[in-house]
C-alpha cells in the first residue's frame, strides 16, 4: 500500500514512477513538471497533477503520444490508487505552459531536457 499523500515518501514514490514511465524516448516527452495539492506536505492529496511537454515531433506524433500517455494515467491509479491528471503541450506552446504554470503556482520539474 503506497504511503499517505501528505508524506514525503509517497511523493519521492511518485517522481521515481512518472521519471521510469516519462523518460521512454518512445513518448518524447522533454519536460514534466509537478503542481498541485500533492506538493503541499499538509494537503491530503487525491489526485496528481502533471504537466508533460512533448519534444519535436509533427502533430500527429504528439497526438500518438499524448494517447500513450493517457494509457499510463490508468497504471497510475492501480499503482498509486489516486488519479493522474496530466495536461500536455506540444513544443511550441511552450509560452502557454509557461502561463498555464505560473497560474497554478508552486510546481517542481521532475524531468528536464532544458527546454
Amino acid at each position: 500500500m503506497p504511503a499517505k499523500p501528505d508524506q514525503p515518501a509517497f511523493l519521492a514514490q511518485i517522481v521515481d514512477w512518472l521519471t521510469a514511465k516519462l523518460s521512454d524516448p518512445r513518448l518524447g516527452v522533454a519536460a514534466t513538471a509537478l503542481f498541485g495539492s500533492v506538493l503541499r506536505q499538509s494537503s491530503n492529496a487525491r489526485d496528481v497533477d502533471v504537466v508533460v511537454v512533448f519534444s519535436t515531433g509533427t502533430d500527429a506524433q504528439i497526438q500518438a503520444r499524448a494517447l500513450q500517455l493517457k494509457k499510463l494515467t490508468r497504471d497510475f491509479r492501480q499503482c498509486f490508487a489516486h488519479e493522474l491528471h496530466v495536461t500536455a503541450f506540444a513544443p511550441r506552446e511552450l509560452k502557454d505552459m509557461a502561463h498555464f504554470l505560473q497560474r497554478a503556482g508552486k510546481h517542481d520539474f521532475v524531468i528536464s531536457s532544458g527546454c
